[in-house]
């Protein structure tokens, strides 16, 4: 049930054409927001905006030039900017070994570059605003190390690291924090669980017993985006489950 939390806020969610992203569009549509949604994935991200009733621009968030006119020309439309929600992100599961510069360049792009990009062109937006925030999607293996997929993991703790130095160059008025989800069930992840064995696997080693959703992700940027997290900035958030393996 909605209780109109973002009512009048004006929100950027990059990567929303499903998965967590689709997920944290379809949640802050119905507390209210006004969103711009971003997306390289043309097709559903339009079926997301359709679904919703929002403004979408497609866009790759690694291209500066590509950033700043779809966040320009959005904030335009909604009349301004409230918040920033990063969710894009890619994961290629290769050890160091077996990555190729393509490989890294793509990672660190996206997943680091995306949420540079973003920021530096919201920010002129989003300190015009009363009370801004931002949110940037990282990952526990940003905070606990993967092996297997050393440059997915440092571009995720680069991620923290950036959120963190970031909060302390903003203004007053607008803050900044990170969410590191653990294992979610999405698109990108459904290589992990080719059989119900392999999800209940997965599923023993965090507290809660089960796989979290796009939701439980969305819930927690809602939190980070209102005014009731107002004394939070700087801040990481393990949205994880209790993953303790």
């Amino acid at each position: 049930m909605s209780r109109n939390t973002l009512a009048g806020r004006r929100i950027v969610v990059t990567g929303a054409s499903s998965g967590m992203g689709a997920g944290v569009a379809e949640l802050f549509a119905q507390e209210g927001a006004r969103l711009l949604l971003l997306d390289i994935a043309e097709d559903a991200l339009e079926g997301v905006a359709e679904r919703t009733g929002q403004v979408h621009r497609v866009c790759d968030v690694s291209n500066d030039d590509q950033v700043r006119r779809a966040i320009d020309s959005g904030a335009e439309e909604l009349g301004g900017l409230d918040g920033l929600v990063n969710v894009a992100g890619v994961l290629v599961p290769k050890p160091v070994r077996q990555t190729d510069f393509a490989d890294f360049s793509r990672l660190v792009g996206v997943n680091l570059g995306g949420p540079f990009l973003t920021c530096r062109h919201a920010l002129p937006h989003l300190e015009q605003a009363q009370e801004a925030t931002i949110v940037n999607v990282s990952s526990l293996s940003g905070i606990k190390s993967q092996p297997g997929m050393a440059v997915y993991t440092a571009t995720k703790a680069g991620l923290v690291a950036f959120t963190e130095a970031l909060s302390g160059e903003l203004p007053a008025n607008v803050r900044a924090n990170a969410i590191c989800p653990g294992v979610i069930r999405t698109p990108m992840t459904d290589f992990m669980f080719t059989d119900e064995a392999a999800e209940q696997r997965a599923a023993s080693t965090i507290a809660v017993r089960r796989l979290g959703t796009p939701e439980d992700v969305a819930q927690a940027c809602l939190y980070l985006s209102t005014p009731a997290s107002g004394f939070v900035s700087g801040a990481t958030l393990s949205v994880s489950g209790g993953h303790f393996r």
